[in-house]
């Protein structure tokens, strides 16, 4: 009775195995599609103390641009100004606040200063017999003829040599409750584009302006400072596939180099999507010199597309393999993640 080789008992093992981490790679990224869909709310979520969390929603470039320039922002201007430090635009911010408004008459004073040194009248105007009053003991008491008028004064907010209306104050001195009182509705909005380099280094372009009465104004910002974390590397759970191609020797001695398809379980890096180091990379191949499919794994894989130009994704480490017919394969790999 003829006995199964133990190599194939190998094989289908990581055959096994294999299929098991592609279930949980197509279960991951099925994740990140969800995740992906519950980003796209436009529902704000106040989260008490003046914070509130925007409404978020995944767009392309185009779009991204297009929303900028309905904002009234210089989006050209930003657009280049990114591009000259390296970066794109990514995000636009846009916040508003509205006021109510007030319009009110017959409003009491809220308080009230005497003039000081002010001379009394020294004979009542009835205390006259024939009802006369000379202009000695008889001083005007309205100089100014604000009993004959209706005083209004504008109040305007300034911006160094902006002038943004803020309402009008009204006094009528002919009623007990003399004020009145007209404050015009007022949106405050707040705008804030986010620009982003080849690093996740990000930059940012802040607007604020006030709609009063139909008019928008542009307010000067006094100060701006955006502050985010830097990403420090870390080793992350991050099924993924990756192609290669295994360059190397087989035992018994002889060429071996073939192409492969694998899956990797962990990765350390400051980025998910593309980190320095892959772990634990089980792949299914096929060895050219023998025309025979194997199964590798390579212990580890560094991006060396940090020191090569013009490649995003390259990886290179040590592959150990097995072929169908036992042979032992020790290889350098290069592999591409996505």
């Amino acid at each position: 009775m003829n006995k199964t080789p133990v190599s194939n008992y190998i094989i289908a093992s990581l055959l096994l195995a294999l299929l098991i981490l592609s279930g949980i790679v197509f279960y991951q990224n099925k994740k990140i599609v969800t995740l992906n869909s519950s980003i796209n709310t436009n529902t704000k979520t106040d989260l008490g103390g003046g914070v509130v969390k925007s409404g978020s929603n995944l767009t392309d470039t185009g779009t991204l641009i297009q929303h900028g320039k309905e904002l009234g922002l210089p989006i050209d201007v930003i657009k280049k100004d990114a591009s000259n430090s390296g970066s794109t635009i990514t995000t636009i911010n846009d916040s508003t606040s509205n006021s109510k408004g007030q319009n009110d008459t017959n409003v009491p004073s809220t308080r009230v200063v005497p003039l000081p040194n002010t001379a009394p009248l020294t004979t009542p105007l009835n205390s006259v017999p024939d009802g006369s009053c000379s202009p000695v003991n008889c001083p005007n008491p309205d100089p100014f003829g604000y009993s004959k008028n209706i005083q209004y004064l504008s109040i305007n907010e300034e911006f160094g040599n902006l002038k943004v209306p803020f309402g009008e104050v009204g006094f009528n001195s002919s009623q007990s409750k003399p004020w009145s009182i007209d404050i015009k509705p007022r949106e405050y909005e707040s705008v804030t584009v986010i620009a982003e380099d080849e690093n996740f280094k990000k930059s940012a372009y802040s607007s604020f302006s006030v709609n009063v009465d139909g008019k928008k104004y542009q307010l000067p910002i006094s100060s701006s400072k955006l502050e985010f974390t830097y990403p420090v590397s870390h080793l992350s759970w991050n099924p993924r596939f990756m192609m290669g191609i295994s360059l190397g020797v087989s035992l018994p001695v002889g060429l071996s180099w073939g192409p492969s398809l694998g899956i990797t379980a962990a990765s350390y890096g400051k980025y998910l999507s593309s980190p320095d180091w892959y772990f634990g990379i089980l792949a299914f191949g096929y060895e050219i010199e023998k025309s025979n499919p194997f199964i590798q794994i390579s212990p580890f894989a560094y991006k060396i597309s940090n020191f090569i130009p013009f490649t995003q994704s390259l990886y290179a480490g040590p592959d150990i393999g097995v072929d169908i017919q036992g042979r032992l394969l020790l290889s350098a790999g290069f592999k591409l993640g996505f």
